[in-house]
């Protein structure tokens, strides 16, 4: 099973963030078009339950990915900006390094960019973090929520890991001359001009997910294979990456 297109670029923006950021998704195609490079962005089921830990998916679209067959992956978070300047994200792989990812303002792990090499060792990994979604973290690892407190945890130690320049992963300074940047929970948030057009359609979007919560509609909320992010996951795929040119 092999892409035609070896390298990918994909982005998620659920849940009315595609209208919040289109700026910056808009700056993701163009980057892929740029370096002839697929392209994917996630931005359905409009309305997911999951809410913000649908960042999960991110790992579960990769997982696929490699198992597809793509050799080079670069993930961006739907509230990062690709600019003009970004070289060819191919071009910093190194030998004996399959995981690359930039450390964030918190001078941890920020998992909101990371560029992917195909290997054994990359997607046994990917596997293993999925599959401890449900255990803590340690503490000075936890974010609070989704998978980055995860990945900072199991990516300790990990040979095949590269902590790269923070310039493909800027939310600590305005002032860098960045490749991408993260306008992400922090000093770079303030930085993010956000459209009317976009924040209306956002806000509009959340109208459903709370009033589904308030009524506690165990029909919305039951998941149909016992986990909520497989079937986020199998949706995905049907709709978005077996479109990909992907032999399969």
């Amino acid at each position: 099973m092999v892409s035609k297109n070896k390298t990918l670029v994909y982005s998620i923006a659920m849940n009315g963030y595609q209208h919040l950021y289109a700026k910056n998704l808009a700056s993701h195609r163009q980057y892929a078009r740029r370096y002839n490079h697929e392209y994917v962005v996630i931005q359905k089921p409009y309305c997911w339950r999951v809410g913000r830990e649908c960042a999960w998916l991110k790992l579960t679209v990769l997982l696929y990915a490699l198992e597809q067959g793509y050799s080079t992956i670069l993930y961006v978070d739907a509230d990062a900006e690709i600019k003009k300047e970004a070289p060819n994200f191919v071009d910093i792989l190194v030998d004996e390094k399959d995981f690359y990812i930039a450390k964030g303002y918190t001078d941890r792990l920020n998992s909101g960019v990371f560029i992917v090499r195909n290997s054994v060792n990359v997607i046994d990994w990917v596997q293993s973090v999925i599959e401890s979604r449900h255990k803590p973290v340690r503490q000075e690892c936890s974010v609070g929520w989704g998978e980055n407190g995860h990945i900072i945890q199991y990516a300790k130690d990990k040979k095949f890991v590269k902590i790269i320049d923070p310039r493909w992963n800027n939310n600590a300074n305005p002032m860098l001359k960045d490749y991408i940047r993260h306008y992400s929970f922090g000093p770079m948030r303030c930085h993010y001009k956000v459209t009317w057009l976009g924040y209306c359609l956002w806000r509009l979007n959340q109208v459903p997910l709370v009033l589904l919560r308030q009524l506690r509609w165990d029909t919305w909320l039951k998941s149909k294979s016992g986990d909520l992010l497989t079937d986020l996951t199998k949706t995905v795929i049907q709709r978005y990456l077996k479109s990909l040119s992907i032999n399969m």
